[in-house]
């Protein structure tokens, strides 16, 4: 089923939009830079404190580096391209290249509104969990109080092996 998972439990809550239940990655590839690499890459300068804003930013001297954009051009136009973190504990950024993702979001009355429209909730939701990604399905699970948003999104090289696949009904 999945190769790889990674489940986020209530993690980043403040930073995000929505409270994760579970987040689910197949076929997952990393690219770890040095927060001093991201900032030079961009031709910025590395003072002696290079700092994150959240897990979307590096601070490089009070000029802002958005960590999805130098991963989507340290990808290359790969596209399995899911998105990238600035992990402040270990000074990385991580570019995150993957198959598939699952995203689980919990209908709570801080996220209800979510649920409402699960498919364009999930297209916004794409943004920061599976930039690269297309949105394959999206349901919602149980009823709007107790429920839980569902999104699936795959890349485009597994969309298209997808397509390639015979049904056969039994």
């Amino acid at each position: 089923m999945f190769k790889y998972t990674i489940i986020f439990y209530f993690l980043f809550l403040s930073s995000l939009s929505a409270r994760v239940l579970e987040y689910k990655i197949s076929g997952l590839k990393e690219k770890k830079f040095e927060l001093k690499q991201v900032c030079k890459s961009q031709k910025l300068p590395t003072g002696p404190i290079v700092t994150t804003e959240g897990i979307q930013k590096v601070d490089c001297m009070g000029e802002i580096v958005d960590v999805n954009k130098f991963c989507e051009k340290n990808s290359k136009g790969d596209p399995d391209f899911l998105r990238g973190i600035a992990d402040s504990s270990d000074g990385i950024v991580v570019c995150q290249n993957a198959k598939m993702a699952v995203l689980t979001i919990i209908c709570d009355e801080r996220d209800g509104h979510l649920c409402q429209s699960p498919k364009s909730s999930c297209q916004n939701l794409k943004s920061k969990f599976a930039r690269g990604h297309k949105l394959y399905h999206s349901s919602l699970v149980g009823t709007n109080k107790n429920g839980k948003l569902k999104c699936y999104f795959t890349s485009d090289s597994e969309f298209k092996n997808e397509k390639n696949v015979e049904r056969v009904s039994l």
